[in-house]
């Protein structure tokens, strides 16, 4: 009864938006059990702890034995729920000073039909930053197994499996129009250990770093402007039956030629333990060593689950022969996953489905041992 005097009194009508058909009745609904929700937290908040006796969900890493990544690994994994996300991603760090980062995703937000993704952000490209996004159904996003090829509609696709001669291509004529064409002209050898997959409680995260580093070549052109690059590249592939914002608080991604260990550490949400997870390649003698985050440490120690990012992270590895790896940040770029959605309302609605905004903090530092680029997620 509450509720319906609740809609009643916001006096709205359904109105369906292009973008994933998403009725603001529905959007009423959320607000008003987000409402719902915050009174029985308050209420909750009256009990004393001690009678819960709740724990944090510690984190279990992959067991098993350090391999190298198959043709399994880069295809589509089996969607078993509702809350299913993945994610193919691309780095490239090109010599004239350009960066741009690419990622294929396949997406089920609550309340929103699942659809695949398409995205490009674009770093220093004529002096100015660029990014765009593309959504589709997700019967769009199609495998080819017999010529190791995904494709996205047709302007999308990543070609041959992750190594020498794989090629990403993304084009669209979105905004001022966009074509990106990469090719791994050589490649380090990804490996993953066991199955791959952090077990947290019943969360479950996928990672498979495919290509730590490797040359590339190709080709960037934003409207009429179009330059020939060479560069560095890296790919990573991962999938959780969570969304990100209950997964995690942040994480950072470290890309570089080796000096210090190349993945990705994540620091998780408040439901979960102290311990990061995610795992890192240490490819310093040429060949790819899975070593994962012992501990981490920001401005004023140690960071815990639900911390934000800090201006400083050194992280201490499981291979006592690494030294930590110690990075100051030095922001070139922001870039928030709610930037290409167009208009006021489509930004709630996609902040409260994505529990959160979305952004990537990016940028690079200077080593002892050459140039480090970083690139952190945070939960906004």
């Amino acid at each position: 009864m509450l509720k319906n005097q609740f809609l009643k009194t916001m006096g709205f009508s359904s109105l369906v938006h292009r973008y994933g058909f998403y009725p603001l009745e529905y959007l009423l609904k959320s607000v008003y059990q987000i409402f719902e929700c915050h009174l029985f937290l308050l209420l909750l908040s009256l009990i004393p702890l001690s009678i819960w006796n709740v724990s944090a969900i510690e984190v279990e890493y992959p067991a098993g034995v350090d391999r190298h990544l198959n043709a399994d690994d880069f295809f589509r994994h089996s969607n078993k729920t509702n809350r299913y996300d993945e994610l193919w991603f691309y780095a490239f760090v090109f010599d004239s000073g350009e960066k741009a980062y690419v990622s294929f995703s396949i997406m089920n937000p609550p309340l929103i039909e699942g659809k695949c993704g398409a995205d490009i952000s674009i770093f220093n490209f004529e002096g100015k930053n660029y990014s765009v996004a593309r959504g589709f159904l997700q019967s769009e996003l199609r495998e080819y197994r017999s010529r190791n090829t995904i494709k996205i509609a047709d302007s999308f696709f990543m070609k041959s499996l992750p190594g020498s001669s794989h090629r990403i291509h993304y084009e669209t004529a979105k905004n001022e129009g966009y074509i990106l064409d990469m090719e791994f002209t050589t490649a380090i050898a990804g490996k993953v250990r066991g199955d791959g997959i952090f077990r947290l409680g019943k969360t479950r995260y996928a990672q498979y770093i495919h290509i730590p580093y490797g040359k590339v070549t190709g080709s960037l052109k934003i409207g009429n402007v179009s330059k020939s690059v060479t560069g560095y590249g890296y790919m990573e592939h991962s999938w959780q039956n969570v969304m990100v914002s209950k997964l995690a608080s942040h994480s950072i991604q470290l890309l570089n030629s080796g000096s210090m260990p190349i993945g990705r550490t994540i620091i998780g949400s408040k439901s979960y333990s102290a311990k990061p997870f995610g795992y890192s390649l240490d490819i310093s003698s040429g060949v790819a060593k899975v070593v994962f985050p012992k501990t981490v440490r920001g401005d004023d120690g140690i960071l815990t689950h639900g911390a934000s990012a800090p201006g400083k992270y050194h992280i201490n590895w499981d291979a006592p022969s690494l030294a930590p790896s110690v990075v100051y940040r030095n922001d070139q770029q922001k870039y928030s996953a709610l930037s290409t959605i167009d208009g006021f309302l489509k930004k709630k609605v996609a902040k409260i489905a994505m529990g959160g905004e979305i952004v990537f903090l990016r940028g690079q530092i200077d080593a002892k041992a050459g140039n480090i680029d970083y690139n952190i997620m945070a939960i906004e």
